[in-house]
């Protein structure tokens, strides 16, 4: 089953299939998005294109002046990638990438303006994926912000850190409250509005799902997720530490004792990740 939400509009045709926002399907499939492979090498040649699992592609939209698309394919990680890149089992991935996304949308999250989401076949029931947003021209990934802010001075520093950290929280708070896990919330897929930043969006929620009756302990996953990236980008230099965890934990609970439990969890997590990536490195 191809999930379709409202405003927007199924097409297939041999392998391809394309869930395509109604009022932008003109001139997406015009540019050719029901075959993204070959659109996006025309880009990725010309340099337009932003390195993260693979690339991200940023593509100006026909016809819409100063509108710019990402196109992102999906790609596996993990050790799984060493022999299958890019095939899926099932079509279905990003179609309910898309609805999930647009369903956040209208329960008041922000989040990037879906586009497009397209399957193509290639053998059996494996797929390629591949999703189709709006780019968000405006915005810096929430550790490229805070590196940004960095020459500001300390205390401006420090104080913008928070600002921008108080505002993650409210953010993601908002999320779990309407019901949504993320399911890779990390500080890479939080992207900061540079020209305000109150403004916070949530991207990429392959994996992410909705649940009316979510509990504490998915919450505190969450959160967890999210402080361990925080000491991911700490080792790699970036100005954050255990006190900008704490900090956040502490403005998504709004309570210091549950705040103070989540903070203890995190660093079990990263006291067993340390010792786990310890000792595969010396097999």
């Amino acid at each position: 089953m191809i999930y379709i939400p409202r405003g927007y509009v199924l097409l297939e045709r041999n392998k391809t299939a394309v869930v395509v926002k109604d009022s932008f399907r003109e001139p997406l499939l015009a540019q050719g998005i029901a075959d993204p492979a070959v659109l996006s090498a025309a880009f990725e040649d010309a340099g337009e294109g932003h390195t993260g699992r693979g690339t991200l592609l940023r593509i100006p939209i026909t016809g819409r002046s100063g509108e710019t698309m990402v196109i992102r394919k999906y790609l596996r990680g993990g050790m799984l990638r060493l022999v299958n890149r890019d095939l899926y089992w099932g079509r279905n991935r990003p179609f309910e990438e898309l609805m999930v996304t647009t369903r956040a949308a209208v329960r008041g999250i922000s989040v990037p303006e879906m586009l497009a989401a397209v399957s193509i076949h290639v053998a059996g029931s494996f797929f390629h994926g591949y999703l189709i947003s709006r780019e968000l021209s405006l915005c810096l990934d929430l550790p490229a912000y805070i590196n940004s802010i960095c020459d500001k001075g300390e205390e401006a520093f420090c104080t913008g850190k928070r600002e921008v950290l108080a505002q993650v929280a409210e953010a993601v708070r908002t999320m779990h409250d309407t019901g949504f896990v993320h399911g890779d919330l990390n500080m890479k897929n939080i992207m900061v509005d540079a020209g305000d930043a109150l403004r916070v969006y949530i991207i990429d929620w392959d994996k992410s799902r909705h649940d009316e009756n979510l509990g504490q302990q998915e919450r505190s996953a969450n959160v967890v997720r999210f402080c361990r990236s925080m000491a991911k980008f700490e080792r790699k230099g970036l100005a954050v530490s255990p006190d900008d965890q704490l900090y956040f934990m502490e403005q998504y609970w709004n309570d210091s004792k549950q705040a103070a439990a989540d903070f203890r969890c995190l660093k079990r997590t990263l006291i067993l990740r340390n010792i786990f990536w310890s000792l595969t490195r010396q097999v």
